[in-house]
């Protein structure tokens, strides 16, 4: 039998002679560099517990000591183990009391007459590995808990059937007004602006493609109401979250993106109409002040020198304008359709 050669850092809390010697028998069959504190008492135990250069993988505990025993102990232990896996080792045979012991937060129950090497080491490494686990799944919550709270835009959780609001993070609090309380007690469609309501909510699950709503999820603009009964416009992205039966919508504010495309569209129609103006109603007299020109042009022998040199200068002039006007009119139709074409 080869030796596990994995450091371990083990706390015996155990006062029978007789149990510490075997146990730590057994504890040496299987792991070569064991590092084990022993405490007979419960004091002896909280002091090993709240020192801080103690830090132990497991906790080996007999629930009948000098000075605490049963459930006032594994309370005390509990809160002081700092997580760390607990294995109870005693004698008590009593099934439900086994399960409450459990229950409580202990993460392995051995009787001491069905006790070996073996078994010790095989509940050892198994709730090692299983509080890593743990762990892990801790952290990884944590962590999804963080960005879905700490996310700068509104989410919101809902049930795909009802509708029914069941979880929201702080920013769609802040953005519309209402509590958590009072989300929950919301379906989703409650939000939306009643001439919008039934834009998303129309289409049934049967009627869309399942596959590609799962993979590129569900965009939508919509104007969705506060508290307050503001309206905002709002980019919405939907997308089925996989668990519960819910679905998540990350929700953008665009008013402020759709009131600066309104203001460009209200720029752009004004500088059509000028160019309408210059091109149509201002070349108009020009053209016609041109003709008469023209007219006057022809009776250029019957006129004196200066009168035809003025005529000369003034037609040259009248072209001039006429030009400018066009280049003001080419120019201000390139740059409206150049607003519009320019991406948002």
């Amino acid at each position: 039998m080869s030796l596990d050669k994995k450091t371990y850092n083990i706390l015996l809390i155990e006062d029978n002679p007789g149990d510490l010697l075997l146990i730590q028998e057994y504890l040496d069959e299987y792991l070569r560099n064991s590092f084990i504190d022993i405490a007979t008492t419960l004091k002896e135990g909280k002091a090993l517990l709240l020192s801080p250069e103690k830090k132990y993988d497991v906790i080996l505990l007999d629930l009948d000591l000098p000075d605490s025993k049963g459930d006032s102990l594994i309370k005390v232990v509990l809160k002081l183990s700092k997580k760390t896996p607990i294995i109870v080792l005693t004698g008590y045979s009593d099934m439900p009391y086994i399960l409450s012991v459990v229950k409580k937060g202990a993460y392995d129950y051995i009787l001491k007459d069905q006790l070996n090497s073996f078994t010790l080491y095989k509940s050892i490494l198994h709730n090692i590995d299983r509080h890593h686990h743990v762990e892990q799944l801790e952290n990884s919550s944590k962590r999804n808990l963080n960005l879905f709270q700490l996310s700068p835009q509104p989410i919101l959780v809902f049930n795909k059937k009802t509708y029914k609001i069941e979880e929201v993070n702080d920013a769609a609090i802040t953005t519309y007004g209402y509590s958590r309380k009072e989300f929950l007690e919301l379906s989703k469609n409650e939000l939306y602006h009643e001439e919008d309501r039934n834009v998303l909510f129309e289409v049934t699950e049967n009627e869309i493609n399942l596959m590609q709503f799962k993979r590129t999820g569900f965009r939508g603009v919509f104007r969705h109401l506060k508290k307050n009964g503001e309206i905002i416009h709002v980019e919405v992205f939907t997308n089925d979250l996989g668990i519960n039966k819910q679905n998540i919508s990350v929700i953008y504010d665009v008013s402020d993106k759709i009131k600066h495309t309104s203001a460009i569209e209200e720029q752009n129609n004004k500088l059509k109409e000028i160019a309408w103006i210059q091109s149509h109603v201002v070349r108009a007299p020009l053209a016609r002040m041109m003709g008469l020109i023209d007219l006057l042009s022809l009776s250029e022998d019957e006129v004196s020198d200066e009168v035809s040199y003025c005529l000369k200068e003034i037609i040259k002039s009248s072209v001039e304008l006429d030009k400018i006007i066009n280049d003001i009119s080419n120019k201000t139709l390139m740059f409206n359709a150049s607003a519009k074409a320019k991406p948002e």
